[in-house]
């Protein structure tokens, strides 16, 4: 981007993210491992006890919390075939609250990092995969971090709420964004969807700014149309491309103009990004239905068998009519 206000914008919203340390809380990280979530590090030698922590705790600070905090190394050891690594992680800002503890995993090589371990040796499970064979990538969610506040689409007066944490220049987001628009109006008027910025501007450089400009469309009453606008046309992001989509839909360009360059939804979409970290949500698209957690641009039949467990809890009826 050329604007400086756009990289200073840019910045402010880093800074608002140093709460990355709460994914390393345990609540977090055993979101993250029932995600799979694993970081590969290839193209290098086998590297002996110090050189592969050494390792694993650089890619800790260089890319999960460059800018953000300071990873301290506390102490290191073998356990069950991968190094144990805890940590120290040191806000670089006070405002931002105490230093916190971790701990990680990394292999024997060097060349996979987990965020944690969750010791299943006594799990059992009469249902581990779908009826295709492939793991499922909807789980049941334990965080209490998501609330119902934010943009919504559909009646708002609805049973029942999916809460999308997206990135507009996301191309999985965009991928679920029609399978979101038909469930919307198949359960018509049963239930709506609450959108939550998740901006990951480490890949998507025009994911903040989209977001924003989103909200400020939202302040004049347009939030719908400019989020389905965004996903219809996620190669074109720019900031004048985002001005000429408020010119589009008749917004008053003046007062959107100035919301957007002035960067006053920035704490706004940190403020949703925040939610999501302390929700577990590591990648977008991530959607919350009730109790259930889908990632990723899922199937429709999906969604429907989330939102009719959900919506069954709530009233039994309402799942007949809504999938008669």
């Amino acid at each position: 981007m050329e604007d400086t206000q756009i990289d200073e914008h840019k910045e402010n919203v880093r800074r608002n993210r140093t709460m990355k340390s709460s994914l390393w809380k345990w609540s977090t990280l055993v979101l993250f491992l029932l995600l799979v979530v694993t970081v590969y590090m290839n193209g290098f030698p086998r590297f002996g006890s110090s050189g592969a922590v050494d390792r694993a705790v650089s890619f800790v600070n260089e890319e999960l919390l460059a800018d953000v905090a300071v990873a301290e190394l506390v102490s290191s050891s073998m356990e069950n075939g991968f190094y144990k690594i805890e940590l120290k992680l040191v806000p670089l800002d006070a405002r931002l609250g105490e230093p916190k503890n971790a701990t990680i995993y990394v292999s024997k090589d060097g060349n996979i990092l987990f965020p944690t371990a969750v010791d299943i040796s006594t799990f059992s499970s009469s249902s581990a995969t779908t009826s295709t064979g492939q793991v499922s990538n909807t789980s049941t969610s334990t965080s209490a971090a998501v609330n119902n506040a934010g943009n919504v689409i559909g009646n708002p007066n609805a049973s029942l709420s999916i809460i999308e944490f997206g990135d507009y220049q996301c191309p999985a987001c965009g991928a679920a964004h029609p399978t979101i628009t038909t469930l919307l109006a198949d359960y018509d008027g049963k239930v709506n969807l609450i959108f939550k910025n998740y901006p990951i501007t480490s890949k998507h450089e025009f994911a903040q700014k989209a977001s924003e400009a989103a909200e400020c469309a939202g302040v004049q009453g347009e939030f719908e149309a400019y989020y389905n606008t965004l996903y219809e046309n996620q190669l074109a992001l720019t900031i004048d491309d985002l001005k000429k989509y408020a010119s589009d839909l008749g917004l008053d360009r003046s007062a959107f103009d100035n919301c957007l360059d002035s960067g006053a939804m920035a704490e706004k979409v940190a403020a949703d990004q925040l939610e999501g970290i302390n929700a577990g949500v590591s990648g977008t698209p991530t959607f919350f239905i009730g109790e259930q957690k889908i990632i990723g641009p899922e199937k429709l039949e999906t969604f429907k068998a989330a939102i009719d467990a959900e919506l069954a809890k709530l009233s039994p009826e309402i799942v007949v009519n809504a999938t008669a």
